[in-house]
């Protein structure tokens, strides 16, 4: 059990036991399906539906009227848009418990890492990203121009834990991972407690060894990438992101905020907030 339970979790990344020369048993042992309480979901999808608009309650009923006439080959696609605020994500939630409640298969995905944690049960589809090579420019209101310290307006000059589970809807977002690093390290000594340092070992694969010499370790280490930086500074009380879906099940998805609890030498106890 152990093992598919560990091979359900590669699938997840889109990789096998066979890709790291382990092979797969020839018995298979299938694996407990996630039990849904079918009445629970149906009444929770019929109470939000009742606090639908007319429009959402029109695009509702189109979807779910669609797939309850559709013959077995036939396959249909909604298009739904709107500005941001006018209940877009309610409406998807609405149909994901409708629809779960009769015993009907849903998946929830979202180009955007952060958009999955808005709906239910949701994940990130690819890498996350969409090719986008429009350049423009926008006029951002007063409101939204700070001429302080910006670290200081959104999270304060001083952090104390009993403050982190309410900062976790609160986000600095950065051009650059260079600069992202300079800011996670002014909040991080907001927090209280010692700060503890995980290194990371940078090497790198050539086939032509001559190639080694031109990239020594220190340049390694000066990278930004937008994976794990070389030196990662944490604290007990720190809020950290997950990069990519480990066990949506529990909730360990892309773009997840674990709160950090304990910190070991080669492991981080953490606690799912949002």
């Amino acid at each position: 059990m152990v093992f598919y339970d560990i091979e359900a979790m590669l699938a997840e990344q889109g990789r096998s036991f066979s890709d790291f020369g382990i092979p797969i048993p020839s018995v298979f042992c299938p694996l407990q399906s996630k039990n849904i309480n079918k009445e629970e979901e149906l009444r929770f999808g019929q109470k939000m539906y009742e606090t639908l608009n007319e429009a959402q309650r029109l695009a509702v009923d189109k979807i779910l009227g669609t797939h309850h006439g559709r013959s077995a080959t036939t396959v249909s696609c909604f298009f739904i848009d709107g500005p941001g605020g006018t209940g877009k994500t309610y409406l998807y939630n609405t149909l994901c418990h409708l629809f779960k409640g009769p015993g009907v298969s849903v998946l929830t995905v979202a180009w955007t890492g952060i958009a999955p944690n808005l709906l239910a049960e949701g994940r990130t589809l690819g890498n996350g990203e969409v090719p986008a090579n429009e350049n423009d420019e926008i006029d951002l209101p007063t409101g939204c121009i700070s001429n302080g310290n910006l670290a200081d307006e959104i999270f304060g000059k001083y952090i104390s834990l009993e403050d982190v589970p309410n900062l976790c809807d609160r986000v600095i977002l950065c051009p650059k991972n260079e600069h992202s690093l300079i800011v996670n390290e002014q909040i991080l000594q907001r927090l209280p407690g010692i700060e503890k340092v995980y290194s990371s070992v940078d090497d790198i694969e050539c086939e032509d060894g001559e190639d080694v010499c031109n990239y020594p370790t220190e340049f390694l280490n000066s990278l930004t990438p937008s994976w794990m930086p070389h030196k990662l500074n944490l604290k007990a009380g720190a809020i950290v992101m997950l990069l990519r879906n480990l066990d949506m099940n529990r909730g360990l998805c892309n773009s997840s905020r674990p709160i950090v609890r304990h910190l070991h030498n080669h492991t981080v106890d953490c606690d799912v907030a949002t």
